[in-house]
């Protein structure tokens, strides 16, 4: 009795999920401010944590970086840190609460070098070829219009410098690596390195032009 009761739990999960999914696909929406939680479940820090992500992402130090889609600032901090005292992290998100949420973070921390800033991803409020790296982090399917923002980035990227966008599949705008690369390609980048497996991933890519 006990195990039809948890293999019903699980269907009626993956159905709505599914539908969850679908309806994201349709309408793409960022994570809404009452839901933040999710963005810190224990599922995530314990198979997508800060370090292992941002280890993959490949920030490093002194770099100019922007994290697209901010978020809480499950990142930031860890993304900061990598960048060390000479380099610098603009963090950009589109809901304001999001964005005083992660200031929280940043100031308990007593973190200097970090900007952080309200923005749509469409149209970014910076000069061309200002970022040695940018990355977003299950962000891409959130926005409307993807192609437009991947090729505003390639924008604000310096020549050679990196884009690296991350997925984990348990998110409702998972994109598939496939879809991802063939995006990127058409906005000016090229792959370099992929890392992760089945449960979550992230594509590094070069900028070419």
């Amino acid at each position: 009795m006990l195990v039809k009761i948890i293999l019903g739990l699980l269907a009626l999960f993956f159905v709505c999920l599914l539908f969850i999914r679908v309806l994201a696909k349709l309408y793409p929406f960022a994570c809404p401010f009452k839901a933040r939680g999710i963005l810190e479940n224990r599922f995530r820090r314990h198979f997508f944590g800060a370090a292992k992500t941002i280890e993959w992402v490949g920030v490093g130090k002194n770099m100019k970086v922007l994290e697209l889609g901010s978020g809480t600032g499950f990142l930031t901090v860890e993304a900061v840190r990598r960048v060390g005292s000479s380099g610098r992290l603009y963090c950009v998100d589109i809901q304001p609460d999001m964005v005083v949420e992660t200031r929280e973070k940043v100031l308990n921390h007593n973190l200097g070098n970090v900007d952080l800033v309200v923005a749509n991803a469409l149209t970014l409020p910076f000069k061309d070829n200002s970022f040695d790296l940018a990355f977003l982090i299950m962000v891409l399917g959130e926005i409307p219009k993807s192609d437009v923002a991947l090729k505003e980035l390639n924008r604000v990227i310096v020549p050679g410098g990196v884009l690296s966008v991350s997925e984990f599949i348990f998110d409702p705008h998972y994109s598939l690596r496939s879809t991802v690369k063939t995006k990127a390609k058409h906005a000016g980048f090229a792959i370099v390195k992929e890392s992760g497996k089945f449960f979550a991933y992230a594509l590094n890519f070069r900028k070419i032009k």
